[in-house]
């Protein structure tokens, strides 16, 4: 037979835990950084705007189906290009260019990495065009995986428990 448990220890029970909650409540606002939060929540707000970006891409790019993904490529490139430029002449920084032409070795890297970027561009641009979404989407879902992997692989990183938790759980999504 269940028993009947009495009002008065359910409230006194009900009394105890909210009593806790408002001592937390309390701990969490006295250590409460408002500034650490608006600028937190600002992130946030940036972090939405470019994924959403993100997610209209294709869309824009199915528009544009008619035109060969390397010139829509190479017309992004030029825009950006341009955009820098007008970026760098604002601001009056273009002193770093000396010091990079100095240095051939920033620069290959920097051209690799130009070059890397680009072939995944035209990748990504050619898989939107020729109804390939969802495997471009699965190829930048498997991206941070891989660089987890190089950076375990070549720089030597290590990775905690749960790190190798998080990796499992995104692999198995990819599965």
């Amino acid at each position: 037979q269940l028993g009947i448990i009495p009002l008065n220890s359910i409230a006194e029970h009900i009394a105890k835990h909210l009593q806790q909650l408002i001592r937390l409540t309390a701990i969490i606002l006295a250590s409460f950084n408002f500034k650490s939060f608006l600028m937190m929540r600002k992130g946030i707000l940036y972090a939405a705007a470019c994924y959403s970006a993100w997610g209209l891409f294709p869309i824009y790019f199915k528009a544009l189906q008619s035109i060969p993904s390397i010139e829509i490529l190479l017309h992004r490139m030029i825009w950006a290009l341009v955009f820098l430029l007008f970026v760098l002449s604002a601001r009056r920084q273009w002193a770093w260019l000396h010091e990079l032409l100095r240095q051939p070795k920033l620069l290959a890297g920097f051209t690799a990495s130009a070059l890397l970027l680009s072939a995944n561009w035209f990748l990504y641009i050619w898989a939107i065009n020729n109804d390939r979404i969802v495997d471009a989407s699965l190829g930048y879902f498997m991206t941070p995986l891989v660089s987890v992997f190089l950076g375990f692989l070549l720089l030597k990183e290590r990775m905690r428990a749960v790190q190798w938790f998080a990796i499992a759980c995104a692999g198995v999504g990819v599965a």
